[in-house]
């Protein structure tokens, strides 16, 4: 029988095309950036600031003609944590009135056009009147208060009692496109809305503030009603802690709602 002569040369020429293929694929793999990075990156919103200018532009295209553009509230952060900041705004026709509108946007673009989040709208049943604007003031009273990883709003809702302020606390509901009054159960095991007074005279204060009172990580909100029972001979007596009589009474997210916690309410 005959012997069959290999053929080196093309067994040659295949090795070196299997090699070129090989390092090839091998240079991509190395280099460059997998597909999915690729789409995130097209798919990522791009990144805008929020200035005075964009706000006054998306104010023009949400807020009725007949409402008082002199007293609108707005107020930028990233509630989400996403790194993008959200709007929020709230105006009202010329106040006092028992209407408001609350709303958080998320601009798209420089020229003004927006994602609407979430939205309130106040009405008789939730205020009997705004003397003033509802509005947040200032950053602290934007706080991740039910440990959620979003942040809840104080917002100051501009009425309350001839030497107080109202304040009432709302959870932003992400996936509904709502704002909700965040709830709260009384000693008396009645559910409401959280709603607080800070102010006072000279025999009377009352207080609530939110932080972490017992140091497990979670915030508790903290009401406090105080009674001067200092003297009137020391003009500093009434900056003095021993001369207020305080009532605290403390509330603790418990999963779903903030409940009144007896322990802590007793303990300090």
């Amino acid at each position: 029988m005959r012997k069959q002569r290999t053929n080196w040369k093309y067994i040659f020429i295949v090795a070196i095309l299997a090699f070129i293929v090989g390092g090839v694929s091998y240079w991509q793999c190395k280099f460059w950036p997998k597909e999915e990075v690729l789409v995130s990156e097209i798919e990522k919103p791009k990144k805008i600031e929020v200035t005075e200018e964009l706000v006054n532009k998306i104010i023009d295209k949400i807020v009725p003609k007949n409402y008082d553009r002199e007293t609108i509230c707005s107020f930028i952060d990233d509630l989400d944590n996403d790194e993008f900041s959200e709007i929020i705004l709230v105006f009202t026709p010329t106040p006092p009135t028992s209407e408001a509108y609350f709303t958080i946007v998320v601009p798209t673009n420089e020229t003004g056009n927006y994602k609407k989040i979430a939205d309130f709208t106040f009405g008789k049943e939730d205020i009997t009147f705004f003397r003033s604007t509802p509005c947040v003031y200032d950053t602290k009273d934007l706080l991740d208060i039910d440990n959620d990883g979003k942040k809840e709003i104080i917002l100051d809702l501009g009425t309350g009692g001839a030497s107080n302020e109202a304040f009432g606390v709302f959870k932003i509901n992400w996936n509904l496109n709502k704002i909700d009054w965040l709830k709260l159960k009384r000693k008396d095991q009645i559910v409401e809305n959280t709603y607080f007074l800070r102010g006072g005279s000279i025999m009377h204060q009352e207080i609530f503030e939110v932080k972490d009172l017992n140091s497990d990580g979670v915030m508790e909100i903290i009401e406090k009603t105080g009674e001067y029972i200092g003297t009137f001979e020391d003009p500093e007596d009434w900056k003095k802690e021993e001369s207020w009589k305080w009532q605290i009474t403390v509330y603790k997210w418990n999963g779903s709602i903030f409940d009144y916690n007896e322990e802590l309410s007793t303990s300090f």
